[in-house]
């Protein structure tokens, strides 16, 4: 009897063990251990627009160059608008990206979840009422590390 107590419990332990180690998300992994060195692209889409397109690189799980390829809302494409308001919310984003530069992107990611912290200017964001949106920038970069290395 004694033997087949032990023996259970046993199994029960190696079970716990490998489900703890099995369970960890491909996200946690990486958070972990890291992300491979290159550049990398990503999206977040939102109906039928992409209203963010970014491009980064990383060395050493640190990033060192941030870029947007694409930034739009409601068919206003940011880049490329001639519109006061509009180049400002550009600017405005812009500043949020570049405070990655030179940070550890598992850790500085979160960051992105209280832009106001970050950005400095909020005169557009006063005037117009837009606000940043640090969560879809966070989005397409997440995308991005899903999709794996773009280049090298």
């Amino acid at each position: 009897m004694k033997r087949y107590v032990l023996l259970t419990v046993l199994v029960l332990a190696v079970v716990v063990a490998g489900y703890g180690f099995v369970s960890e998300s491909p996200e946690a992994i990486a958070a972990q251990w890291g992300y491979e060195d290159g550049t990398y692209r990503g999206i977040f889409a939102d109906g039928n627009e992409i209203q963010v397109s970014i491009q980064f690189t990383l060395e050493e799980n640190i990033i060192t160059a941030i870029s947007f390829r694409g930034l739009a809302h409601r068919g206003t494409d940011y880049r490329s608008s001639d519109n006061a308001m509009v180049k400002g919310l550009l600017e405005q984003h812009e500043e949020l990206i570049q405070y990655l530069v030179g940070k550890d992107i598992r850790t500085s990611l979160e960051d992105l979840r209280q832009p106001g912290l970050i950005v400095e200017s909020k005169v557009v964001d006063t005037f117009t009422g837009a606000t940043l949106r640090g969560n879809k920038i966070m989005s397409a970069m997440r995308d991005a590390l899903n999709r794996g290395v773009y280049s090298y």
